[in-house]
């Protein structure tokens, strides 16, 4: 996959501001140049119209070349106009043409890797008629050359950008320029997929957004900084792909849209020509999304072989979506978080409905990037509220009914620190080593799962020793564990553990758990690492 380290559709649009005494056209013309640059785009234009209060650019174009990648953007013309009272009007053409052209990998094929082994063979009966001084300087494996260098084929991807009826005015407020502006509706198309010399596909799918409001404020006097608050009544995304192995549809339907956003570029930065060092030199990109209603439905249809005509559905419906992202030079940031939620599959592998539905769910992790040699800090939580399965799902295992049907919980929260050898972000210094680095200090704040009647709760830290990692820490983990006992039984009422190995189970067990003096349906645990690799359990040693 490709990666545009750019704007969106809406930044391009609506671009950016000089820091200058008045707003004009010129002005801002000007400075999209400057804007553009900075994410990596060249603009182009045919030719600058100049009359009265007015600035029309002809045929405006922007481009953005990676490697392997090459994006274009054709908006037609530009009217920039002076409104008199400090503010400038931006009127584009309502529909914009672009383009993708990439190189993808192509898939390994049987009659690729026969012809490798067809030239390994060749060159191995080069070397042996070869004469034996020249041995030592025999050719390299063509069958290694084979997988190292792998072939390429062109993919170029059509779309046309829809903006009818948009309103945009420009105003200063300070050193920035404030962007307010109003779309009826937004509708982004694929209509052409061509993959090298096949068949096109056409008129693939489409998105189309709706009642869209904002405010972008961009300032430039030092570092460009863009701060952008858009929403949006309702969101749809519709996708259709037919070959000869299989069709995929997809409908994707969402309401009550609110996007936030921040970017810092430093000076000098160039986000397309090279992230890893704008990242370095402090590029700073941030954001949140909140969905008020989401709901997704996928359907996928086998042509041939054995399971032909067989496939799947499956529906997602969920309420009060978030996600939260932040990249800078030293931290990746991802989180995310659902409101009342289900999903609902019938897959023609499992033969059967699959529907589960929870109260909330949520995650959240951050991870350093950058190579450092002391520990950073990182740390992951994830949970979710109110799990329930659908009876479909139970009675693959438990078709007696024997495990208690509560709804389950669960929350995992750890931190601690870590020394990265490598930029996580540099794709080549990724490729070079397969040891990033070492985790120095977990702390397990809290683990806490409750399902089937009983409870779980661990906690605790390990910390590797002098010039190692946690492979052999050195810490503490406890552990409370209620209604154990209980489930033991139930499992075994149910056929998931045989009669026969019970007391194994058991005794296994009260190896590392011990009951509460108070209550003995409350199980504890104390496991305790020290220097050597010795471990104890409740003062027990059992490594």
């Amino acid at each position: 996959m490709k990666r545009f380290y750019s704007a969106t559709a809406l930044g391009l649009i609506l671009s950016a501001t000089p820091v200058v005494a008045e707003i004009t056209p010129e002005s801002v013309w000007e400075q999209m140049g400057r804007y553009f640059e900075a994410n990596g785009f060249t603009v182009e234009n045919a030719a600058l119209d100049e009359s009265g209060d007015t600035l029309t650019v002809r045929d405006f174009r922007v481009r953005q070349q990676v490697p392997d990648s090459d994006l274009q953007i054709s908006f037609g013309d530009m009217v920039l106009t002076d409104n008199g009272d400090g503010t400038v009007s931006l009127n584009m053409s309502d529909e914009a043409a672009g383009t993708i052209l990439m190189q993808v990998p192509v898939p390994p094929e049987e009659d690729a890797v026969q012809a490798a082994d067809g030239a390994a063979e060749a060159a191995d009966e080069d070397v042996a008629a070869a004469p034996t001084e020249d041995a030592a300087e025999a050719p390299a494996d063509p069958a290694t050359e084979a997988v190292a260098e792998m072939e390429t084929r062109p993919v170029e991807v059509a779309f046309t950008l829809k903006v009818p009826g948009d309103s945009t005015t420009i105003s200063e407020d300070g050193a920035a320029y404030v962007y307010d502006y109003a779309f009826p509706s937004l509708e982004v198309s694929l209509d052409r997929l061509q993959v090298e010399d096949e068949e096109p596909k056409e008129d693939l799918g489409r998105l189309t957004v709706t009642e869209i409001k904002g405010t972008d404020r961009i300032q430039e006097d030092g570092p460009l900084t863009l701060h952008q608050d858009v929403t949006a009544a309702t969101m749809a995304i519709d996708f259709a792909f037919e070959d000869e192995d299989v069709s995929f549809t997809t409908s994707m339907k969402a309401a009550g849209i609110d996007v936030i956003s921040d970017l810092i570029v430093p000076e000098g930065s160039n986000m397309g020509a090279d992230i890893v060092a704008a990242l370095g030199s402090g590029l700073d990109i941030s954001g949140k999304t909140e969905i008020g209603e989401f709901q997704a439905d996928f359907d996928v249809v086998n042509k041939t072989g054995e399971s032909e005509g067989a496939g799947g559905k499956a529906s997602w419906d969920s309420q009060d979506l978030a996600v939260d992202f932040g990249l800078s030079g030293d931290e990746l940031r991802y989180a995310g978080s659902a409101g009342v939620f289900s999903v609902d599959a019938n897959l023609a592998s499992s033969n059967m409905p699959i529907a589960y539905s929870a109260d909330s769910a949520k995650f959240d992790v951050a991870i350093p990037v950058a190579a450092k040699p002391d520990p950073q800090d990182f740390h992951a939580n994830y949970g979710f509220q109110g799990l329930e399965l659908s009876e479909s799902l139970w009675s693959m295992f438990d078709p007696q009914a024997a495990l208690p049907r509560d709804p389950a919980s669960l929350d995992v929260d750890i931190d601690g620190q870590a020394i990265l050898n490598m930029n996580l972000l540099d794709p080549e210094a990724m490729e070079a080593s397969t040891t990033p680095g070492q985790v120095k200090l977990l702390n397990i704040n809290n683990i806490a799962l409750s399902m089937l009647g009983a409870d779980a709760k661990i906690t605790g830290r390990l910390e590797g020793t002098e010039g190692s990692n946690l492979a052999s820490p050195v810490g503490t983990v406890s552990g409370r564990f209620e209604g154990v006992n209980g489930l033991l039984d139930k499992l075994a009422s149910a056929g998931l553990i045989p009669e026969e190995q019970m007391m194994g189970a058991r005794m296994m067990l009260m190896m590392f758990a011990q009951p509460d003096a108070e209550n003995p349906e409350v199980l504890t645990t104390e496991l305790e690492f020290r220097e050597g690799g010795a471990v104890f359990a409740n003062g027990q040693q059992v490594k």
